[in-house]
C-alpha cells in the first residue's frame, strides 16, 4: 500500500475534517471517495455500514465481533496484511470519532492480535 503525504494549513485541515465528518467518513476515507469514483468494499466506510446492518446487529448484539467478521472469507482472503491493518486504524477512527457511541474497541490490535468490538 502506498503512502502521499498531503501538507495543509490548519484551517484547511479543519476545514477537511468537518467536510469527511459531514459525509460521515475519515479524512483518508473522504480524500479517497474525492480522487475515485469507484468505491471499495475495504473502506472504514464500507465496513462501518455493514457493522451497523440490522442484521448484523442483531446476530452481534451481545458478543464482540472482528473486522473480518464483517466480510465474506472469500472478501477478506484477497487483502493483504498491510491492507487489513490499515483498514483497521481506519475502521477504529471511524467509530472512535466520526460515529461514535455506537460501537466500541473492547480489546486487541497493534500486539498483533485481531481488534475485538462490540455495540454500546
Amino acid at each position: 500500500m502506498a503512502e502521499i503525504k498531503l501538507i495543509l494549513t490548519e484551517e484547511e485541515k479543519i476545514n477537511l475534517k468537518n467536510r469527511a465528518k459531514k459525509c460521515g467518513e475519515t479524512m483518508q476515507s473522504y480524500i479517497h471517495s474525492q480522487l475515485f469514483t469507484e468505491k471499495s468494499i475495504y473502506s472504514a466506510t464500507e465496513a462501518y455500514k455493514r457493522a451497523i446492518d440490522p442484521d448484523f446487529m442483531v446476530r452481534h448484539k451481545n458478543e464482540t465481533f472482528e473486522l473480518r467478521d464483517l466480510y465474506s472469507n472469500k472478501e477478506w482472503s484477497v487483502m493483504t496484511t498491510g491492507t487489513a491493518g490499515a483498514l483497521g486504524r481506519q475502521f477504529f477512527i471511524q467509530i472512535h470519532d466520526v460515529h461514535p457511541g455506537i460501537i466500541e474497541h473492547v480489546g486487541g490490535g497493534r500486539n498483533g492480535k485481531r481488534a475485538k468490538y462490540k455495540f454500546v
